[in-house]
């Protein structure tokens, strides 16, 4: 699968945004193969990123921290897909030069059957 955007109006993908970021009110919603490598979520220039892992069988969500080097430097912030289970999906929020780029469900190939 290569990216492509998907419809908010879809109940399954509508339910994913409304457990994973409540505040969010935009429609621009699209899904990807791409899995950052890097979960580095803080302000830089007007830009930033939220993730937010998702287990869509239960509903339950983790947010990840800003990951910043000098606030939180404990924190991981490199991701190894294959550590992510396979119920569990990567879904971001998007924000660039203080302008909302919508969401992103992240899956991997094997996990097309969680978004059906």
């Amino acid at each position: 699968m290569e990216d492509k955007k998907i419809s908010y109006a879809d109940p399954k993908v509508k339910r994913i945004i409304q457990d994973c970021f409540p505040d969010y009110r935009g429609h621009k919603v699209r899904v990807t193969n791409y899995i950052p490598l890097n979960l580095n979520s803080w302000w830089d220039g007007g830009s930033r990123t939220y993730y937010t892992f998702y287990q869509p069988s239960t509903h339950k969500t983790f947010q990840v921290h800003s990951n910043h080097p000098f606030f939180e430097a404990n924190q991981p912030r490199v991701l190894n897909q294959e550590s992510i289970p396979e119920d569990v999906l990567l879904i971001s929020h998007h924000i660039f030069c203080g302008k909302d780029c919508g969401i992103e469900i992240h899956i991997k190939p094997d996990q097309t059957k969680l978004l059906e």
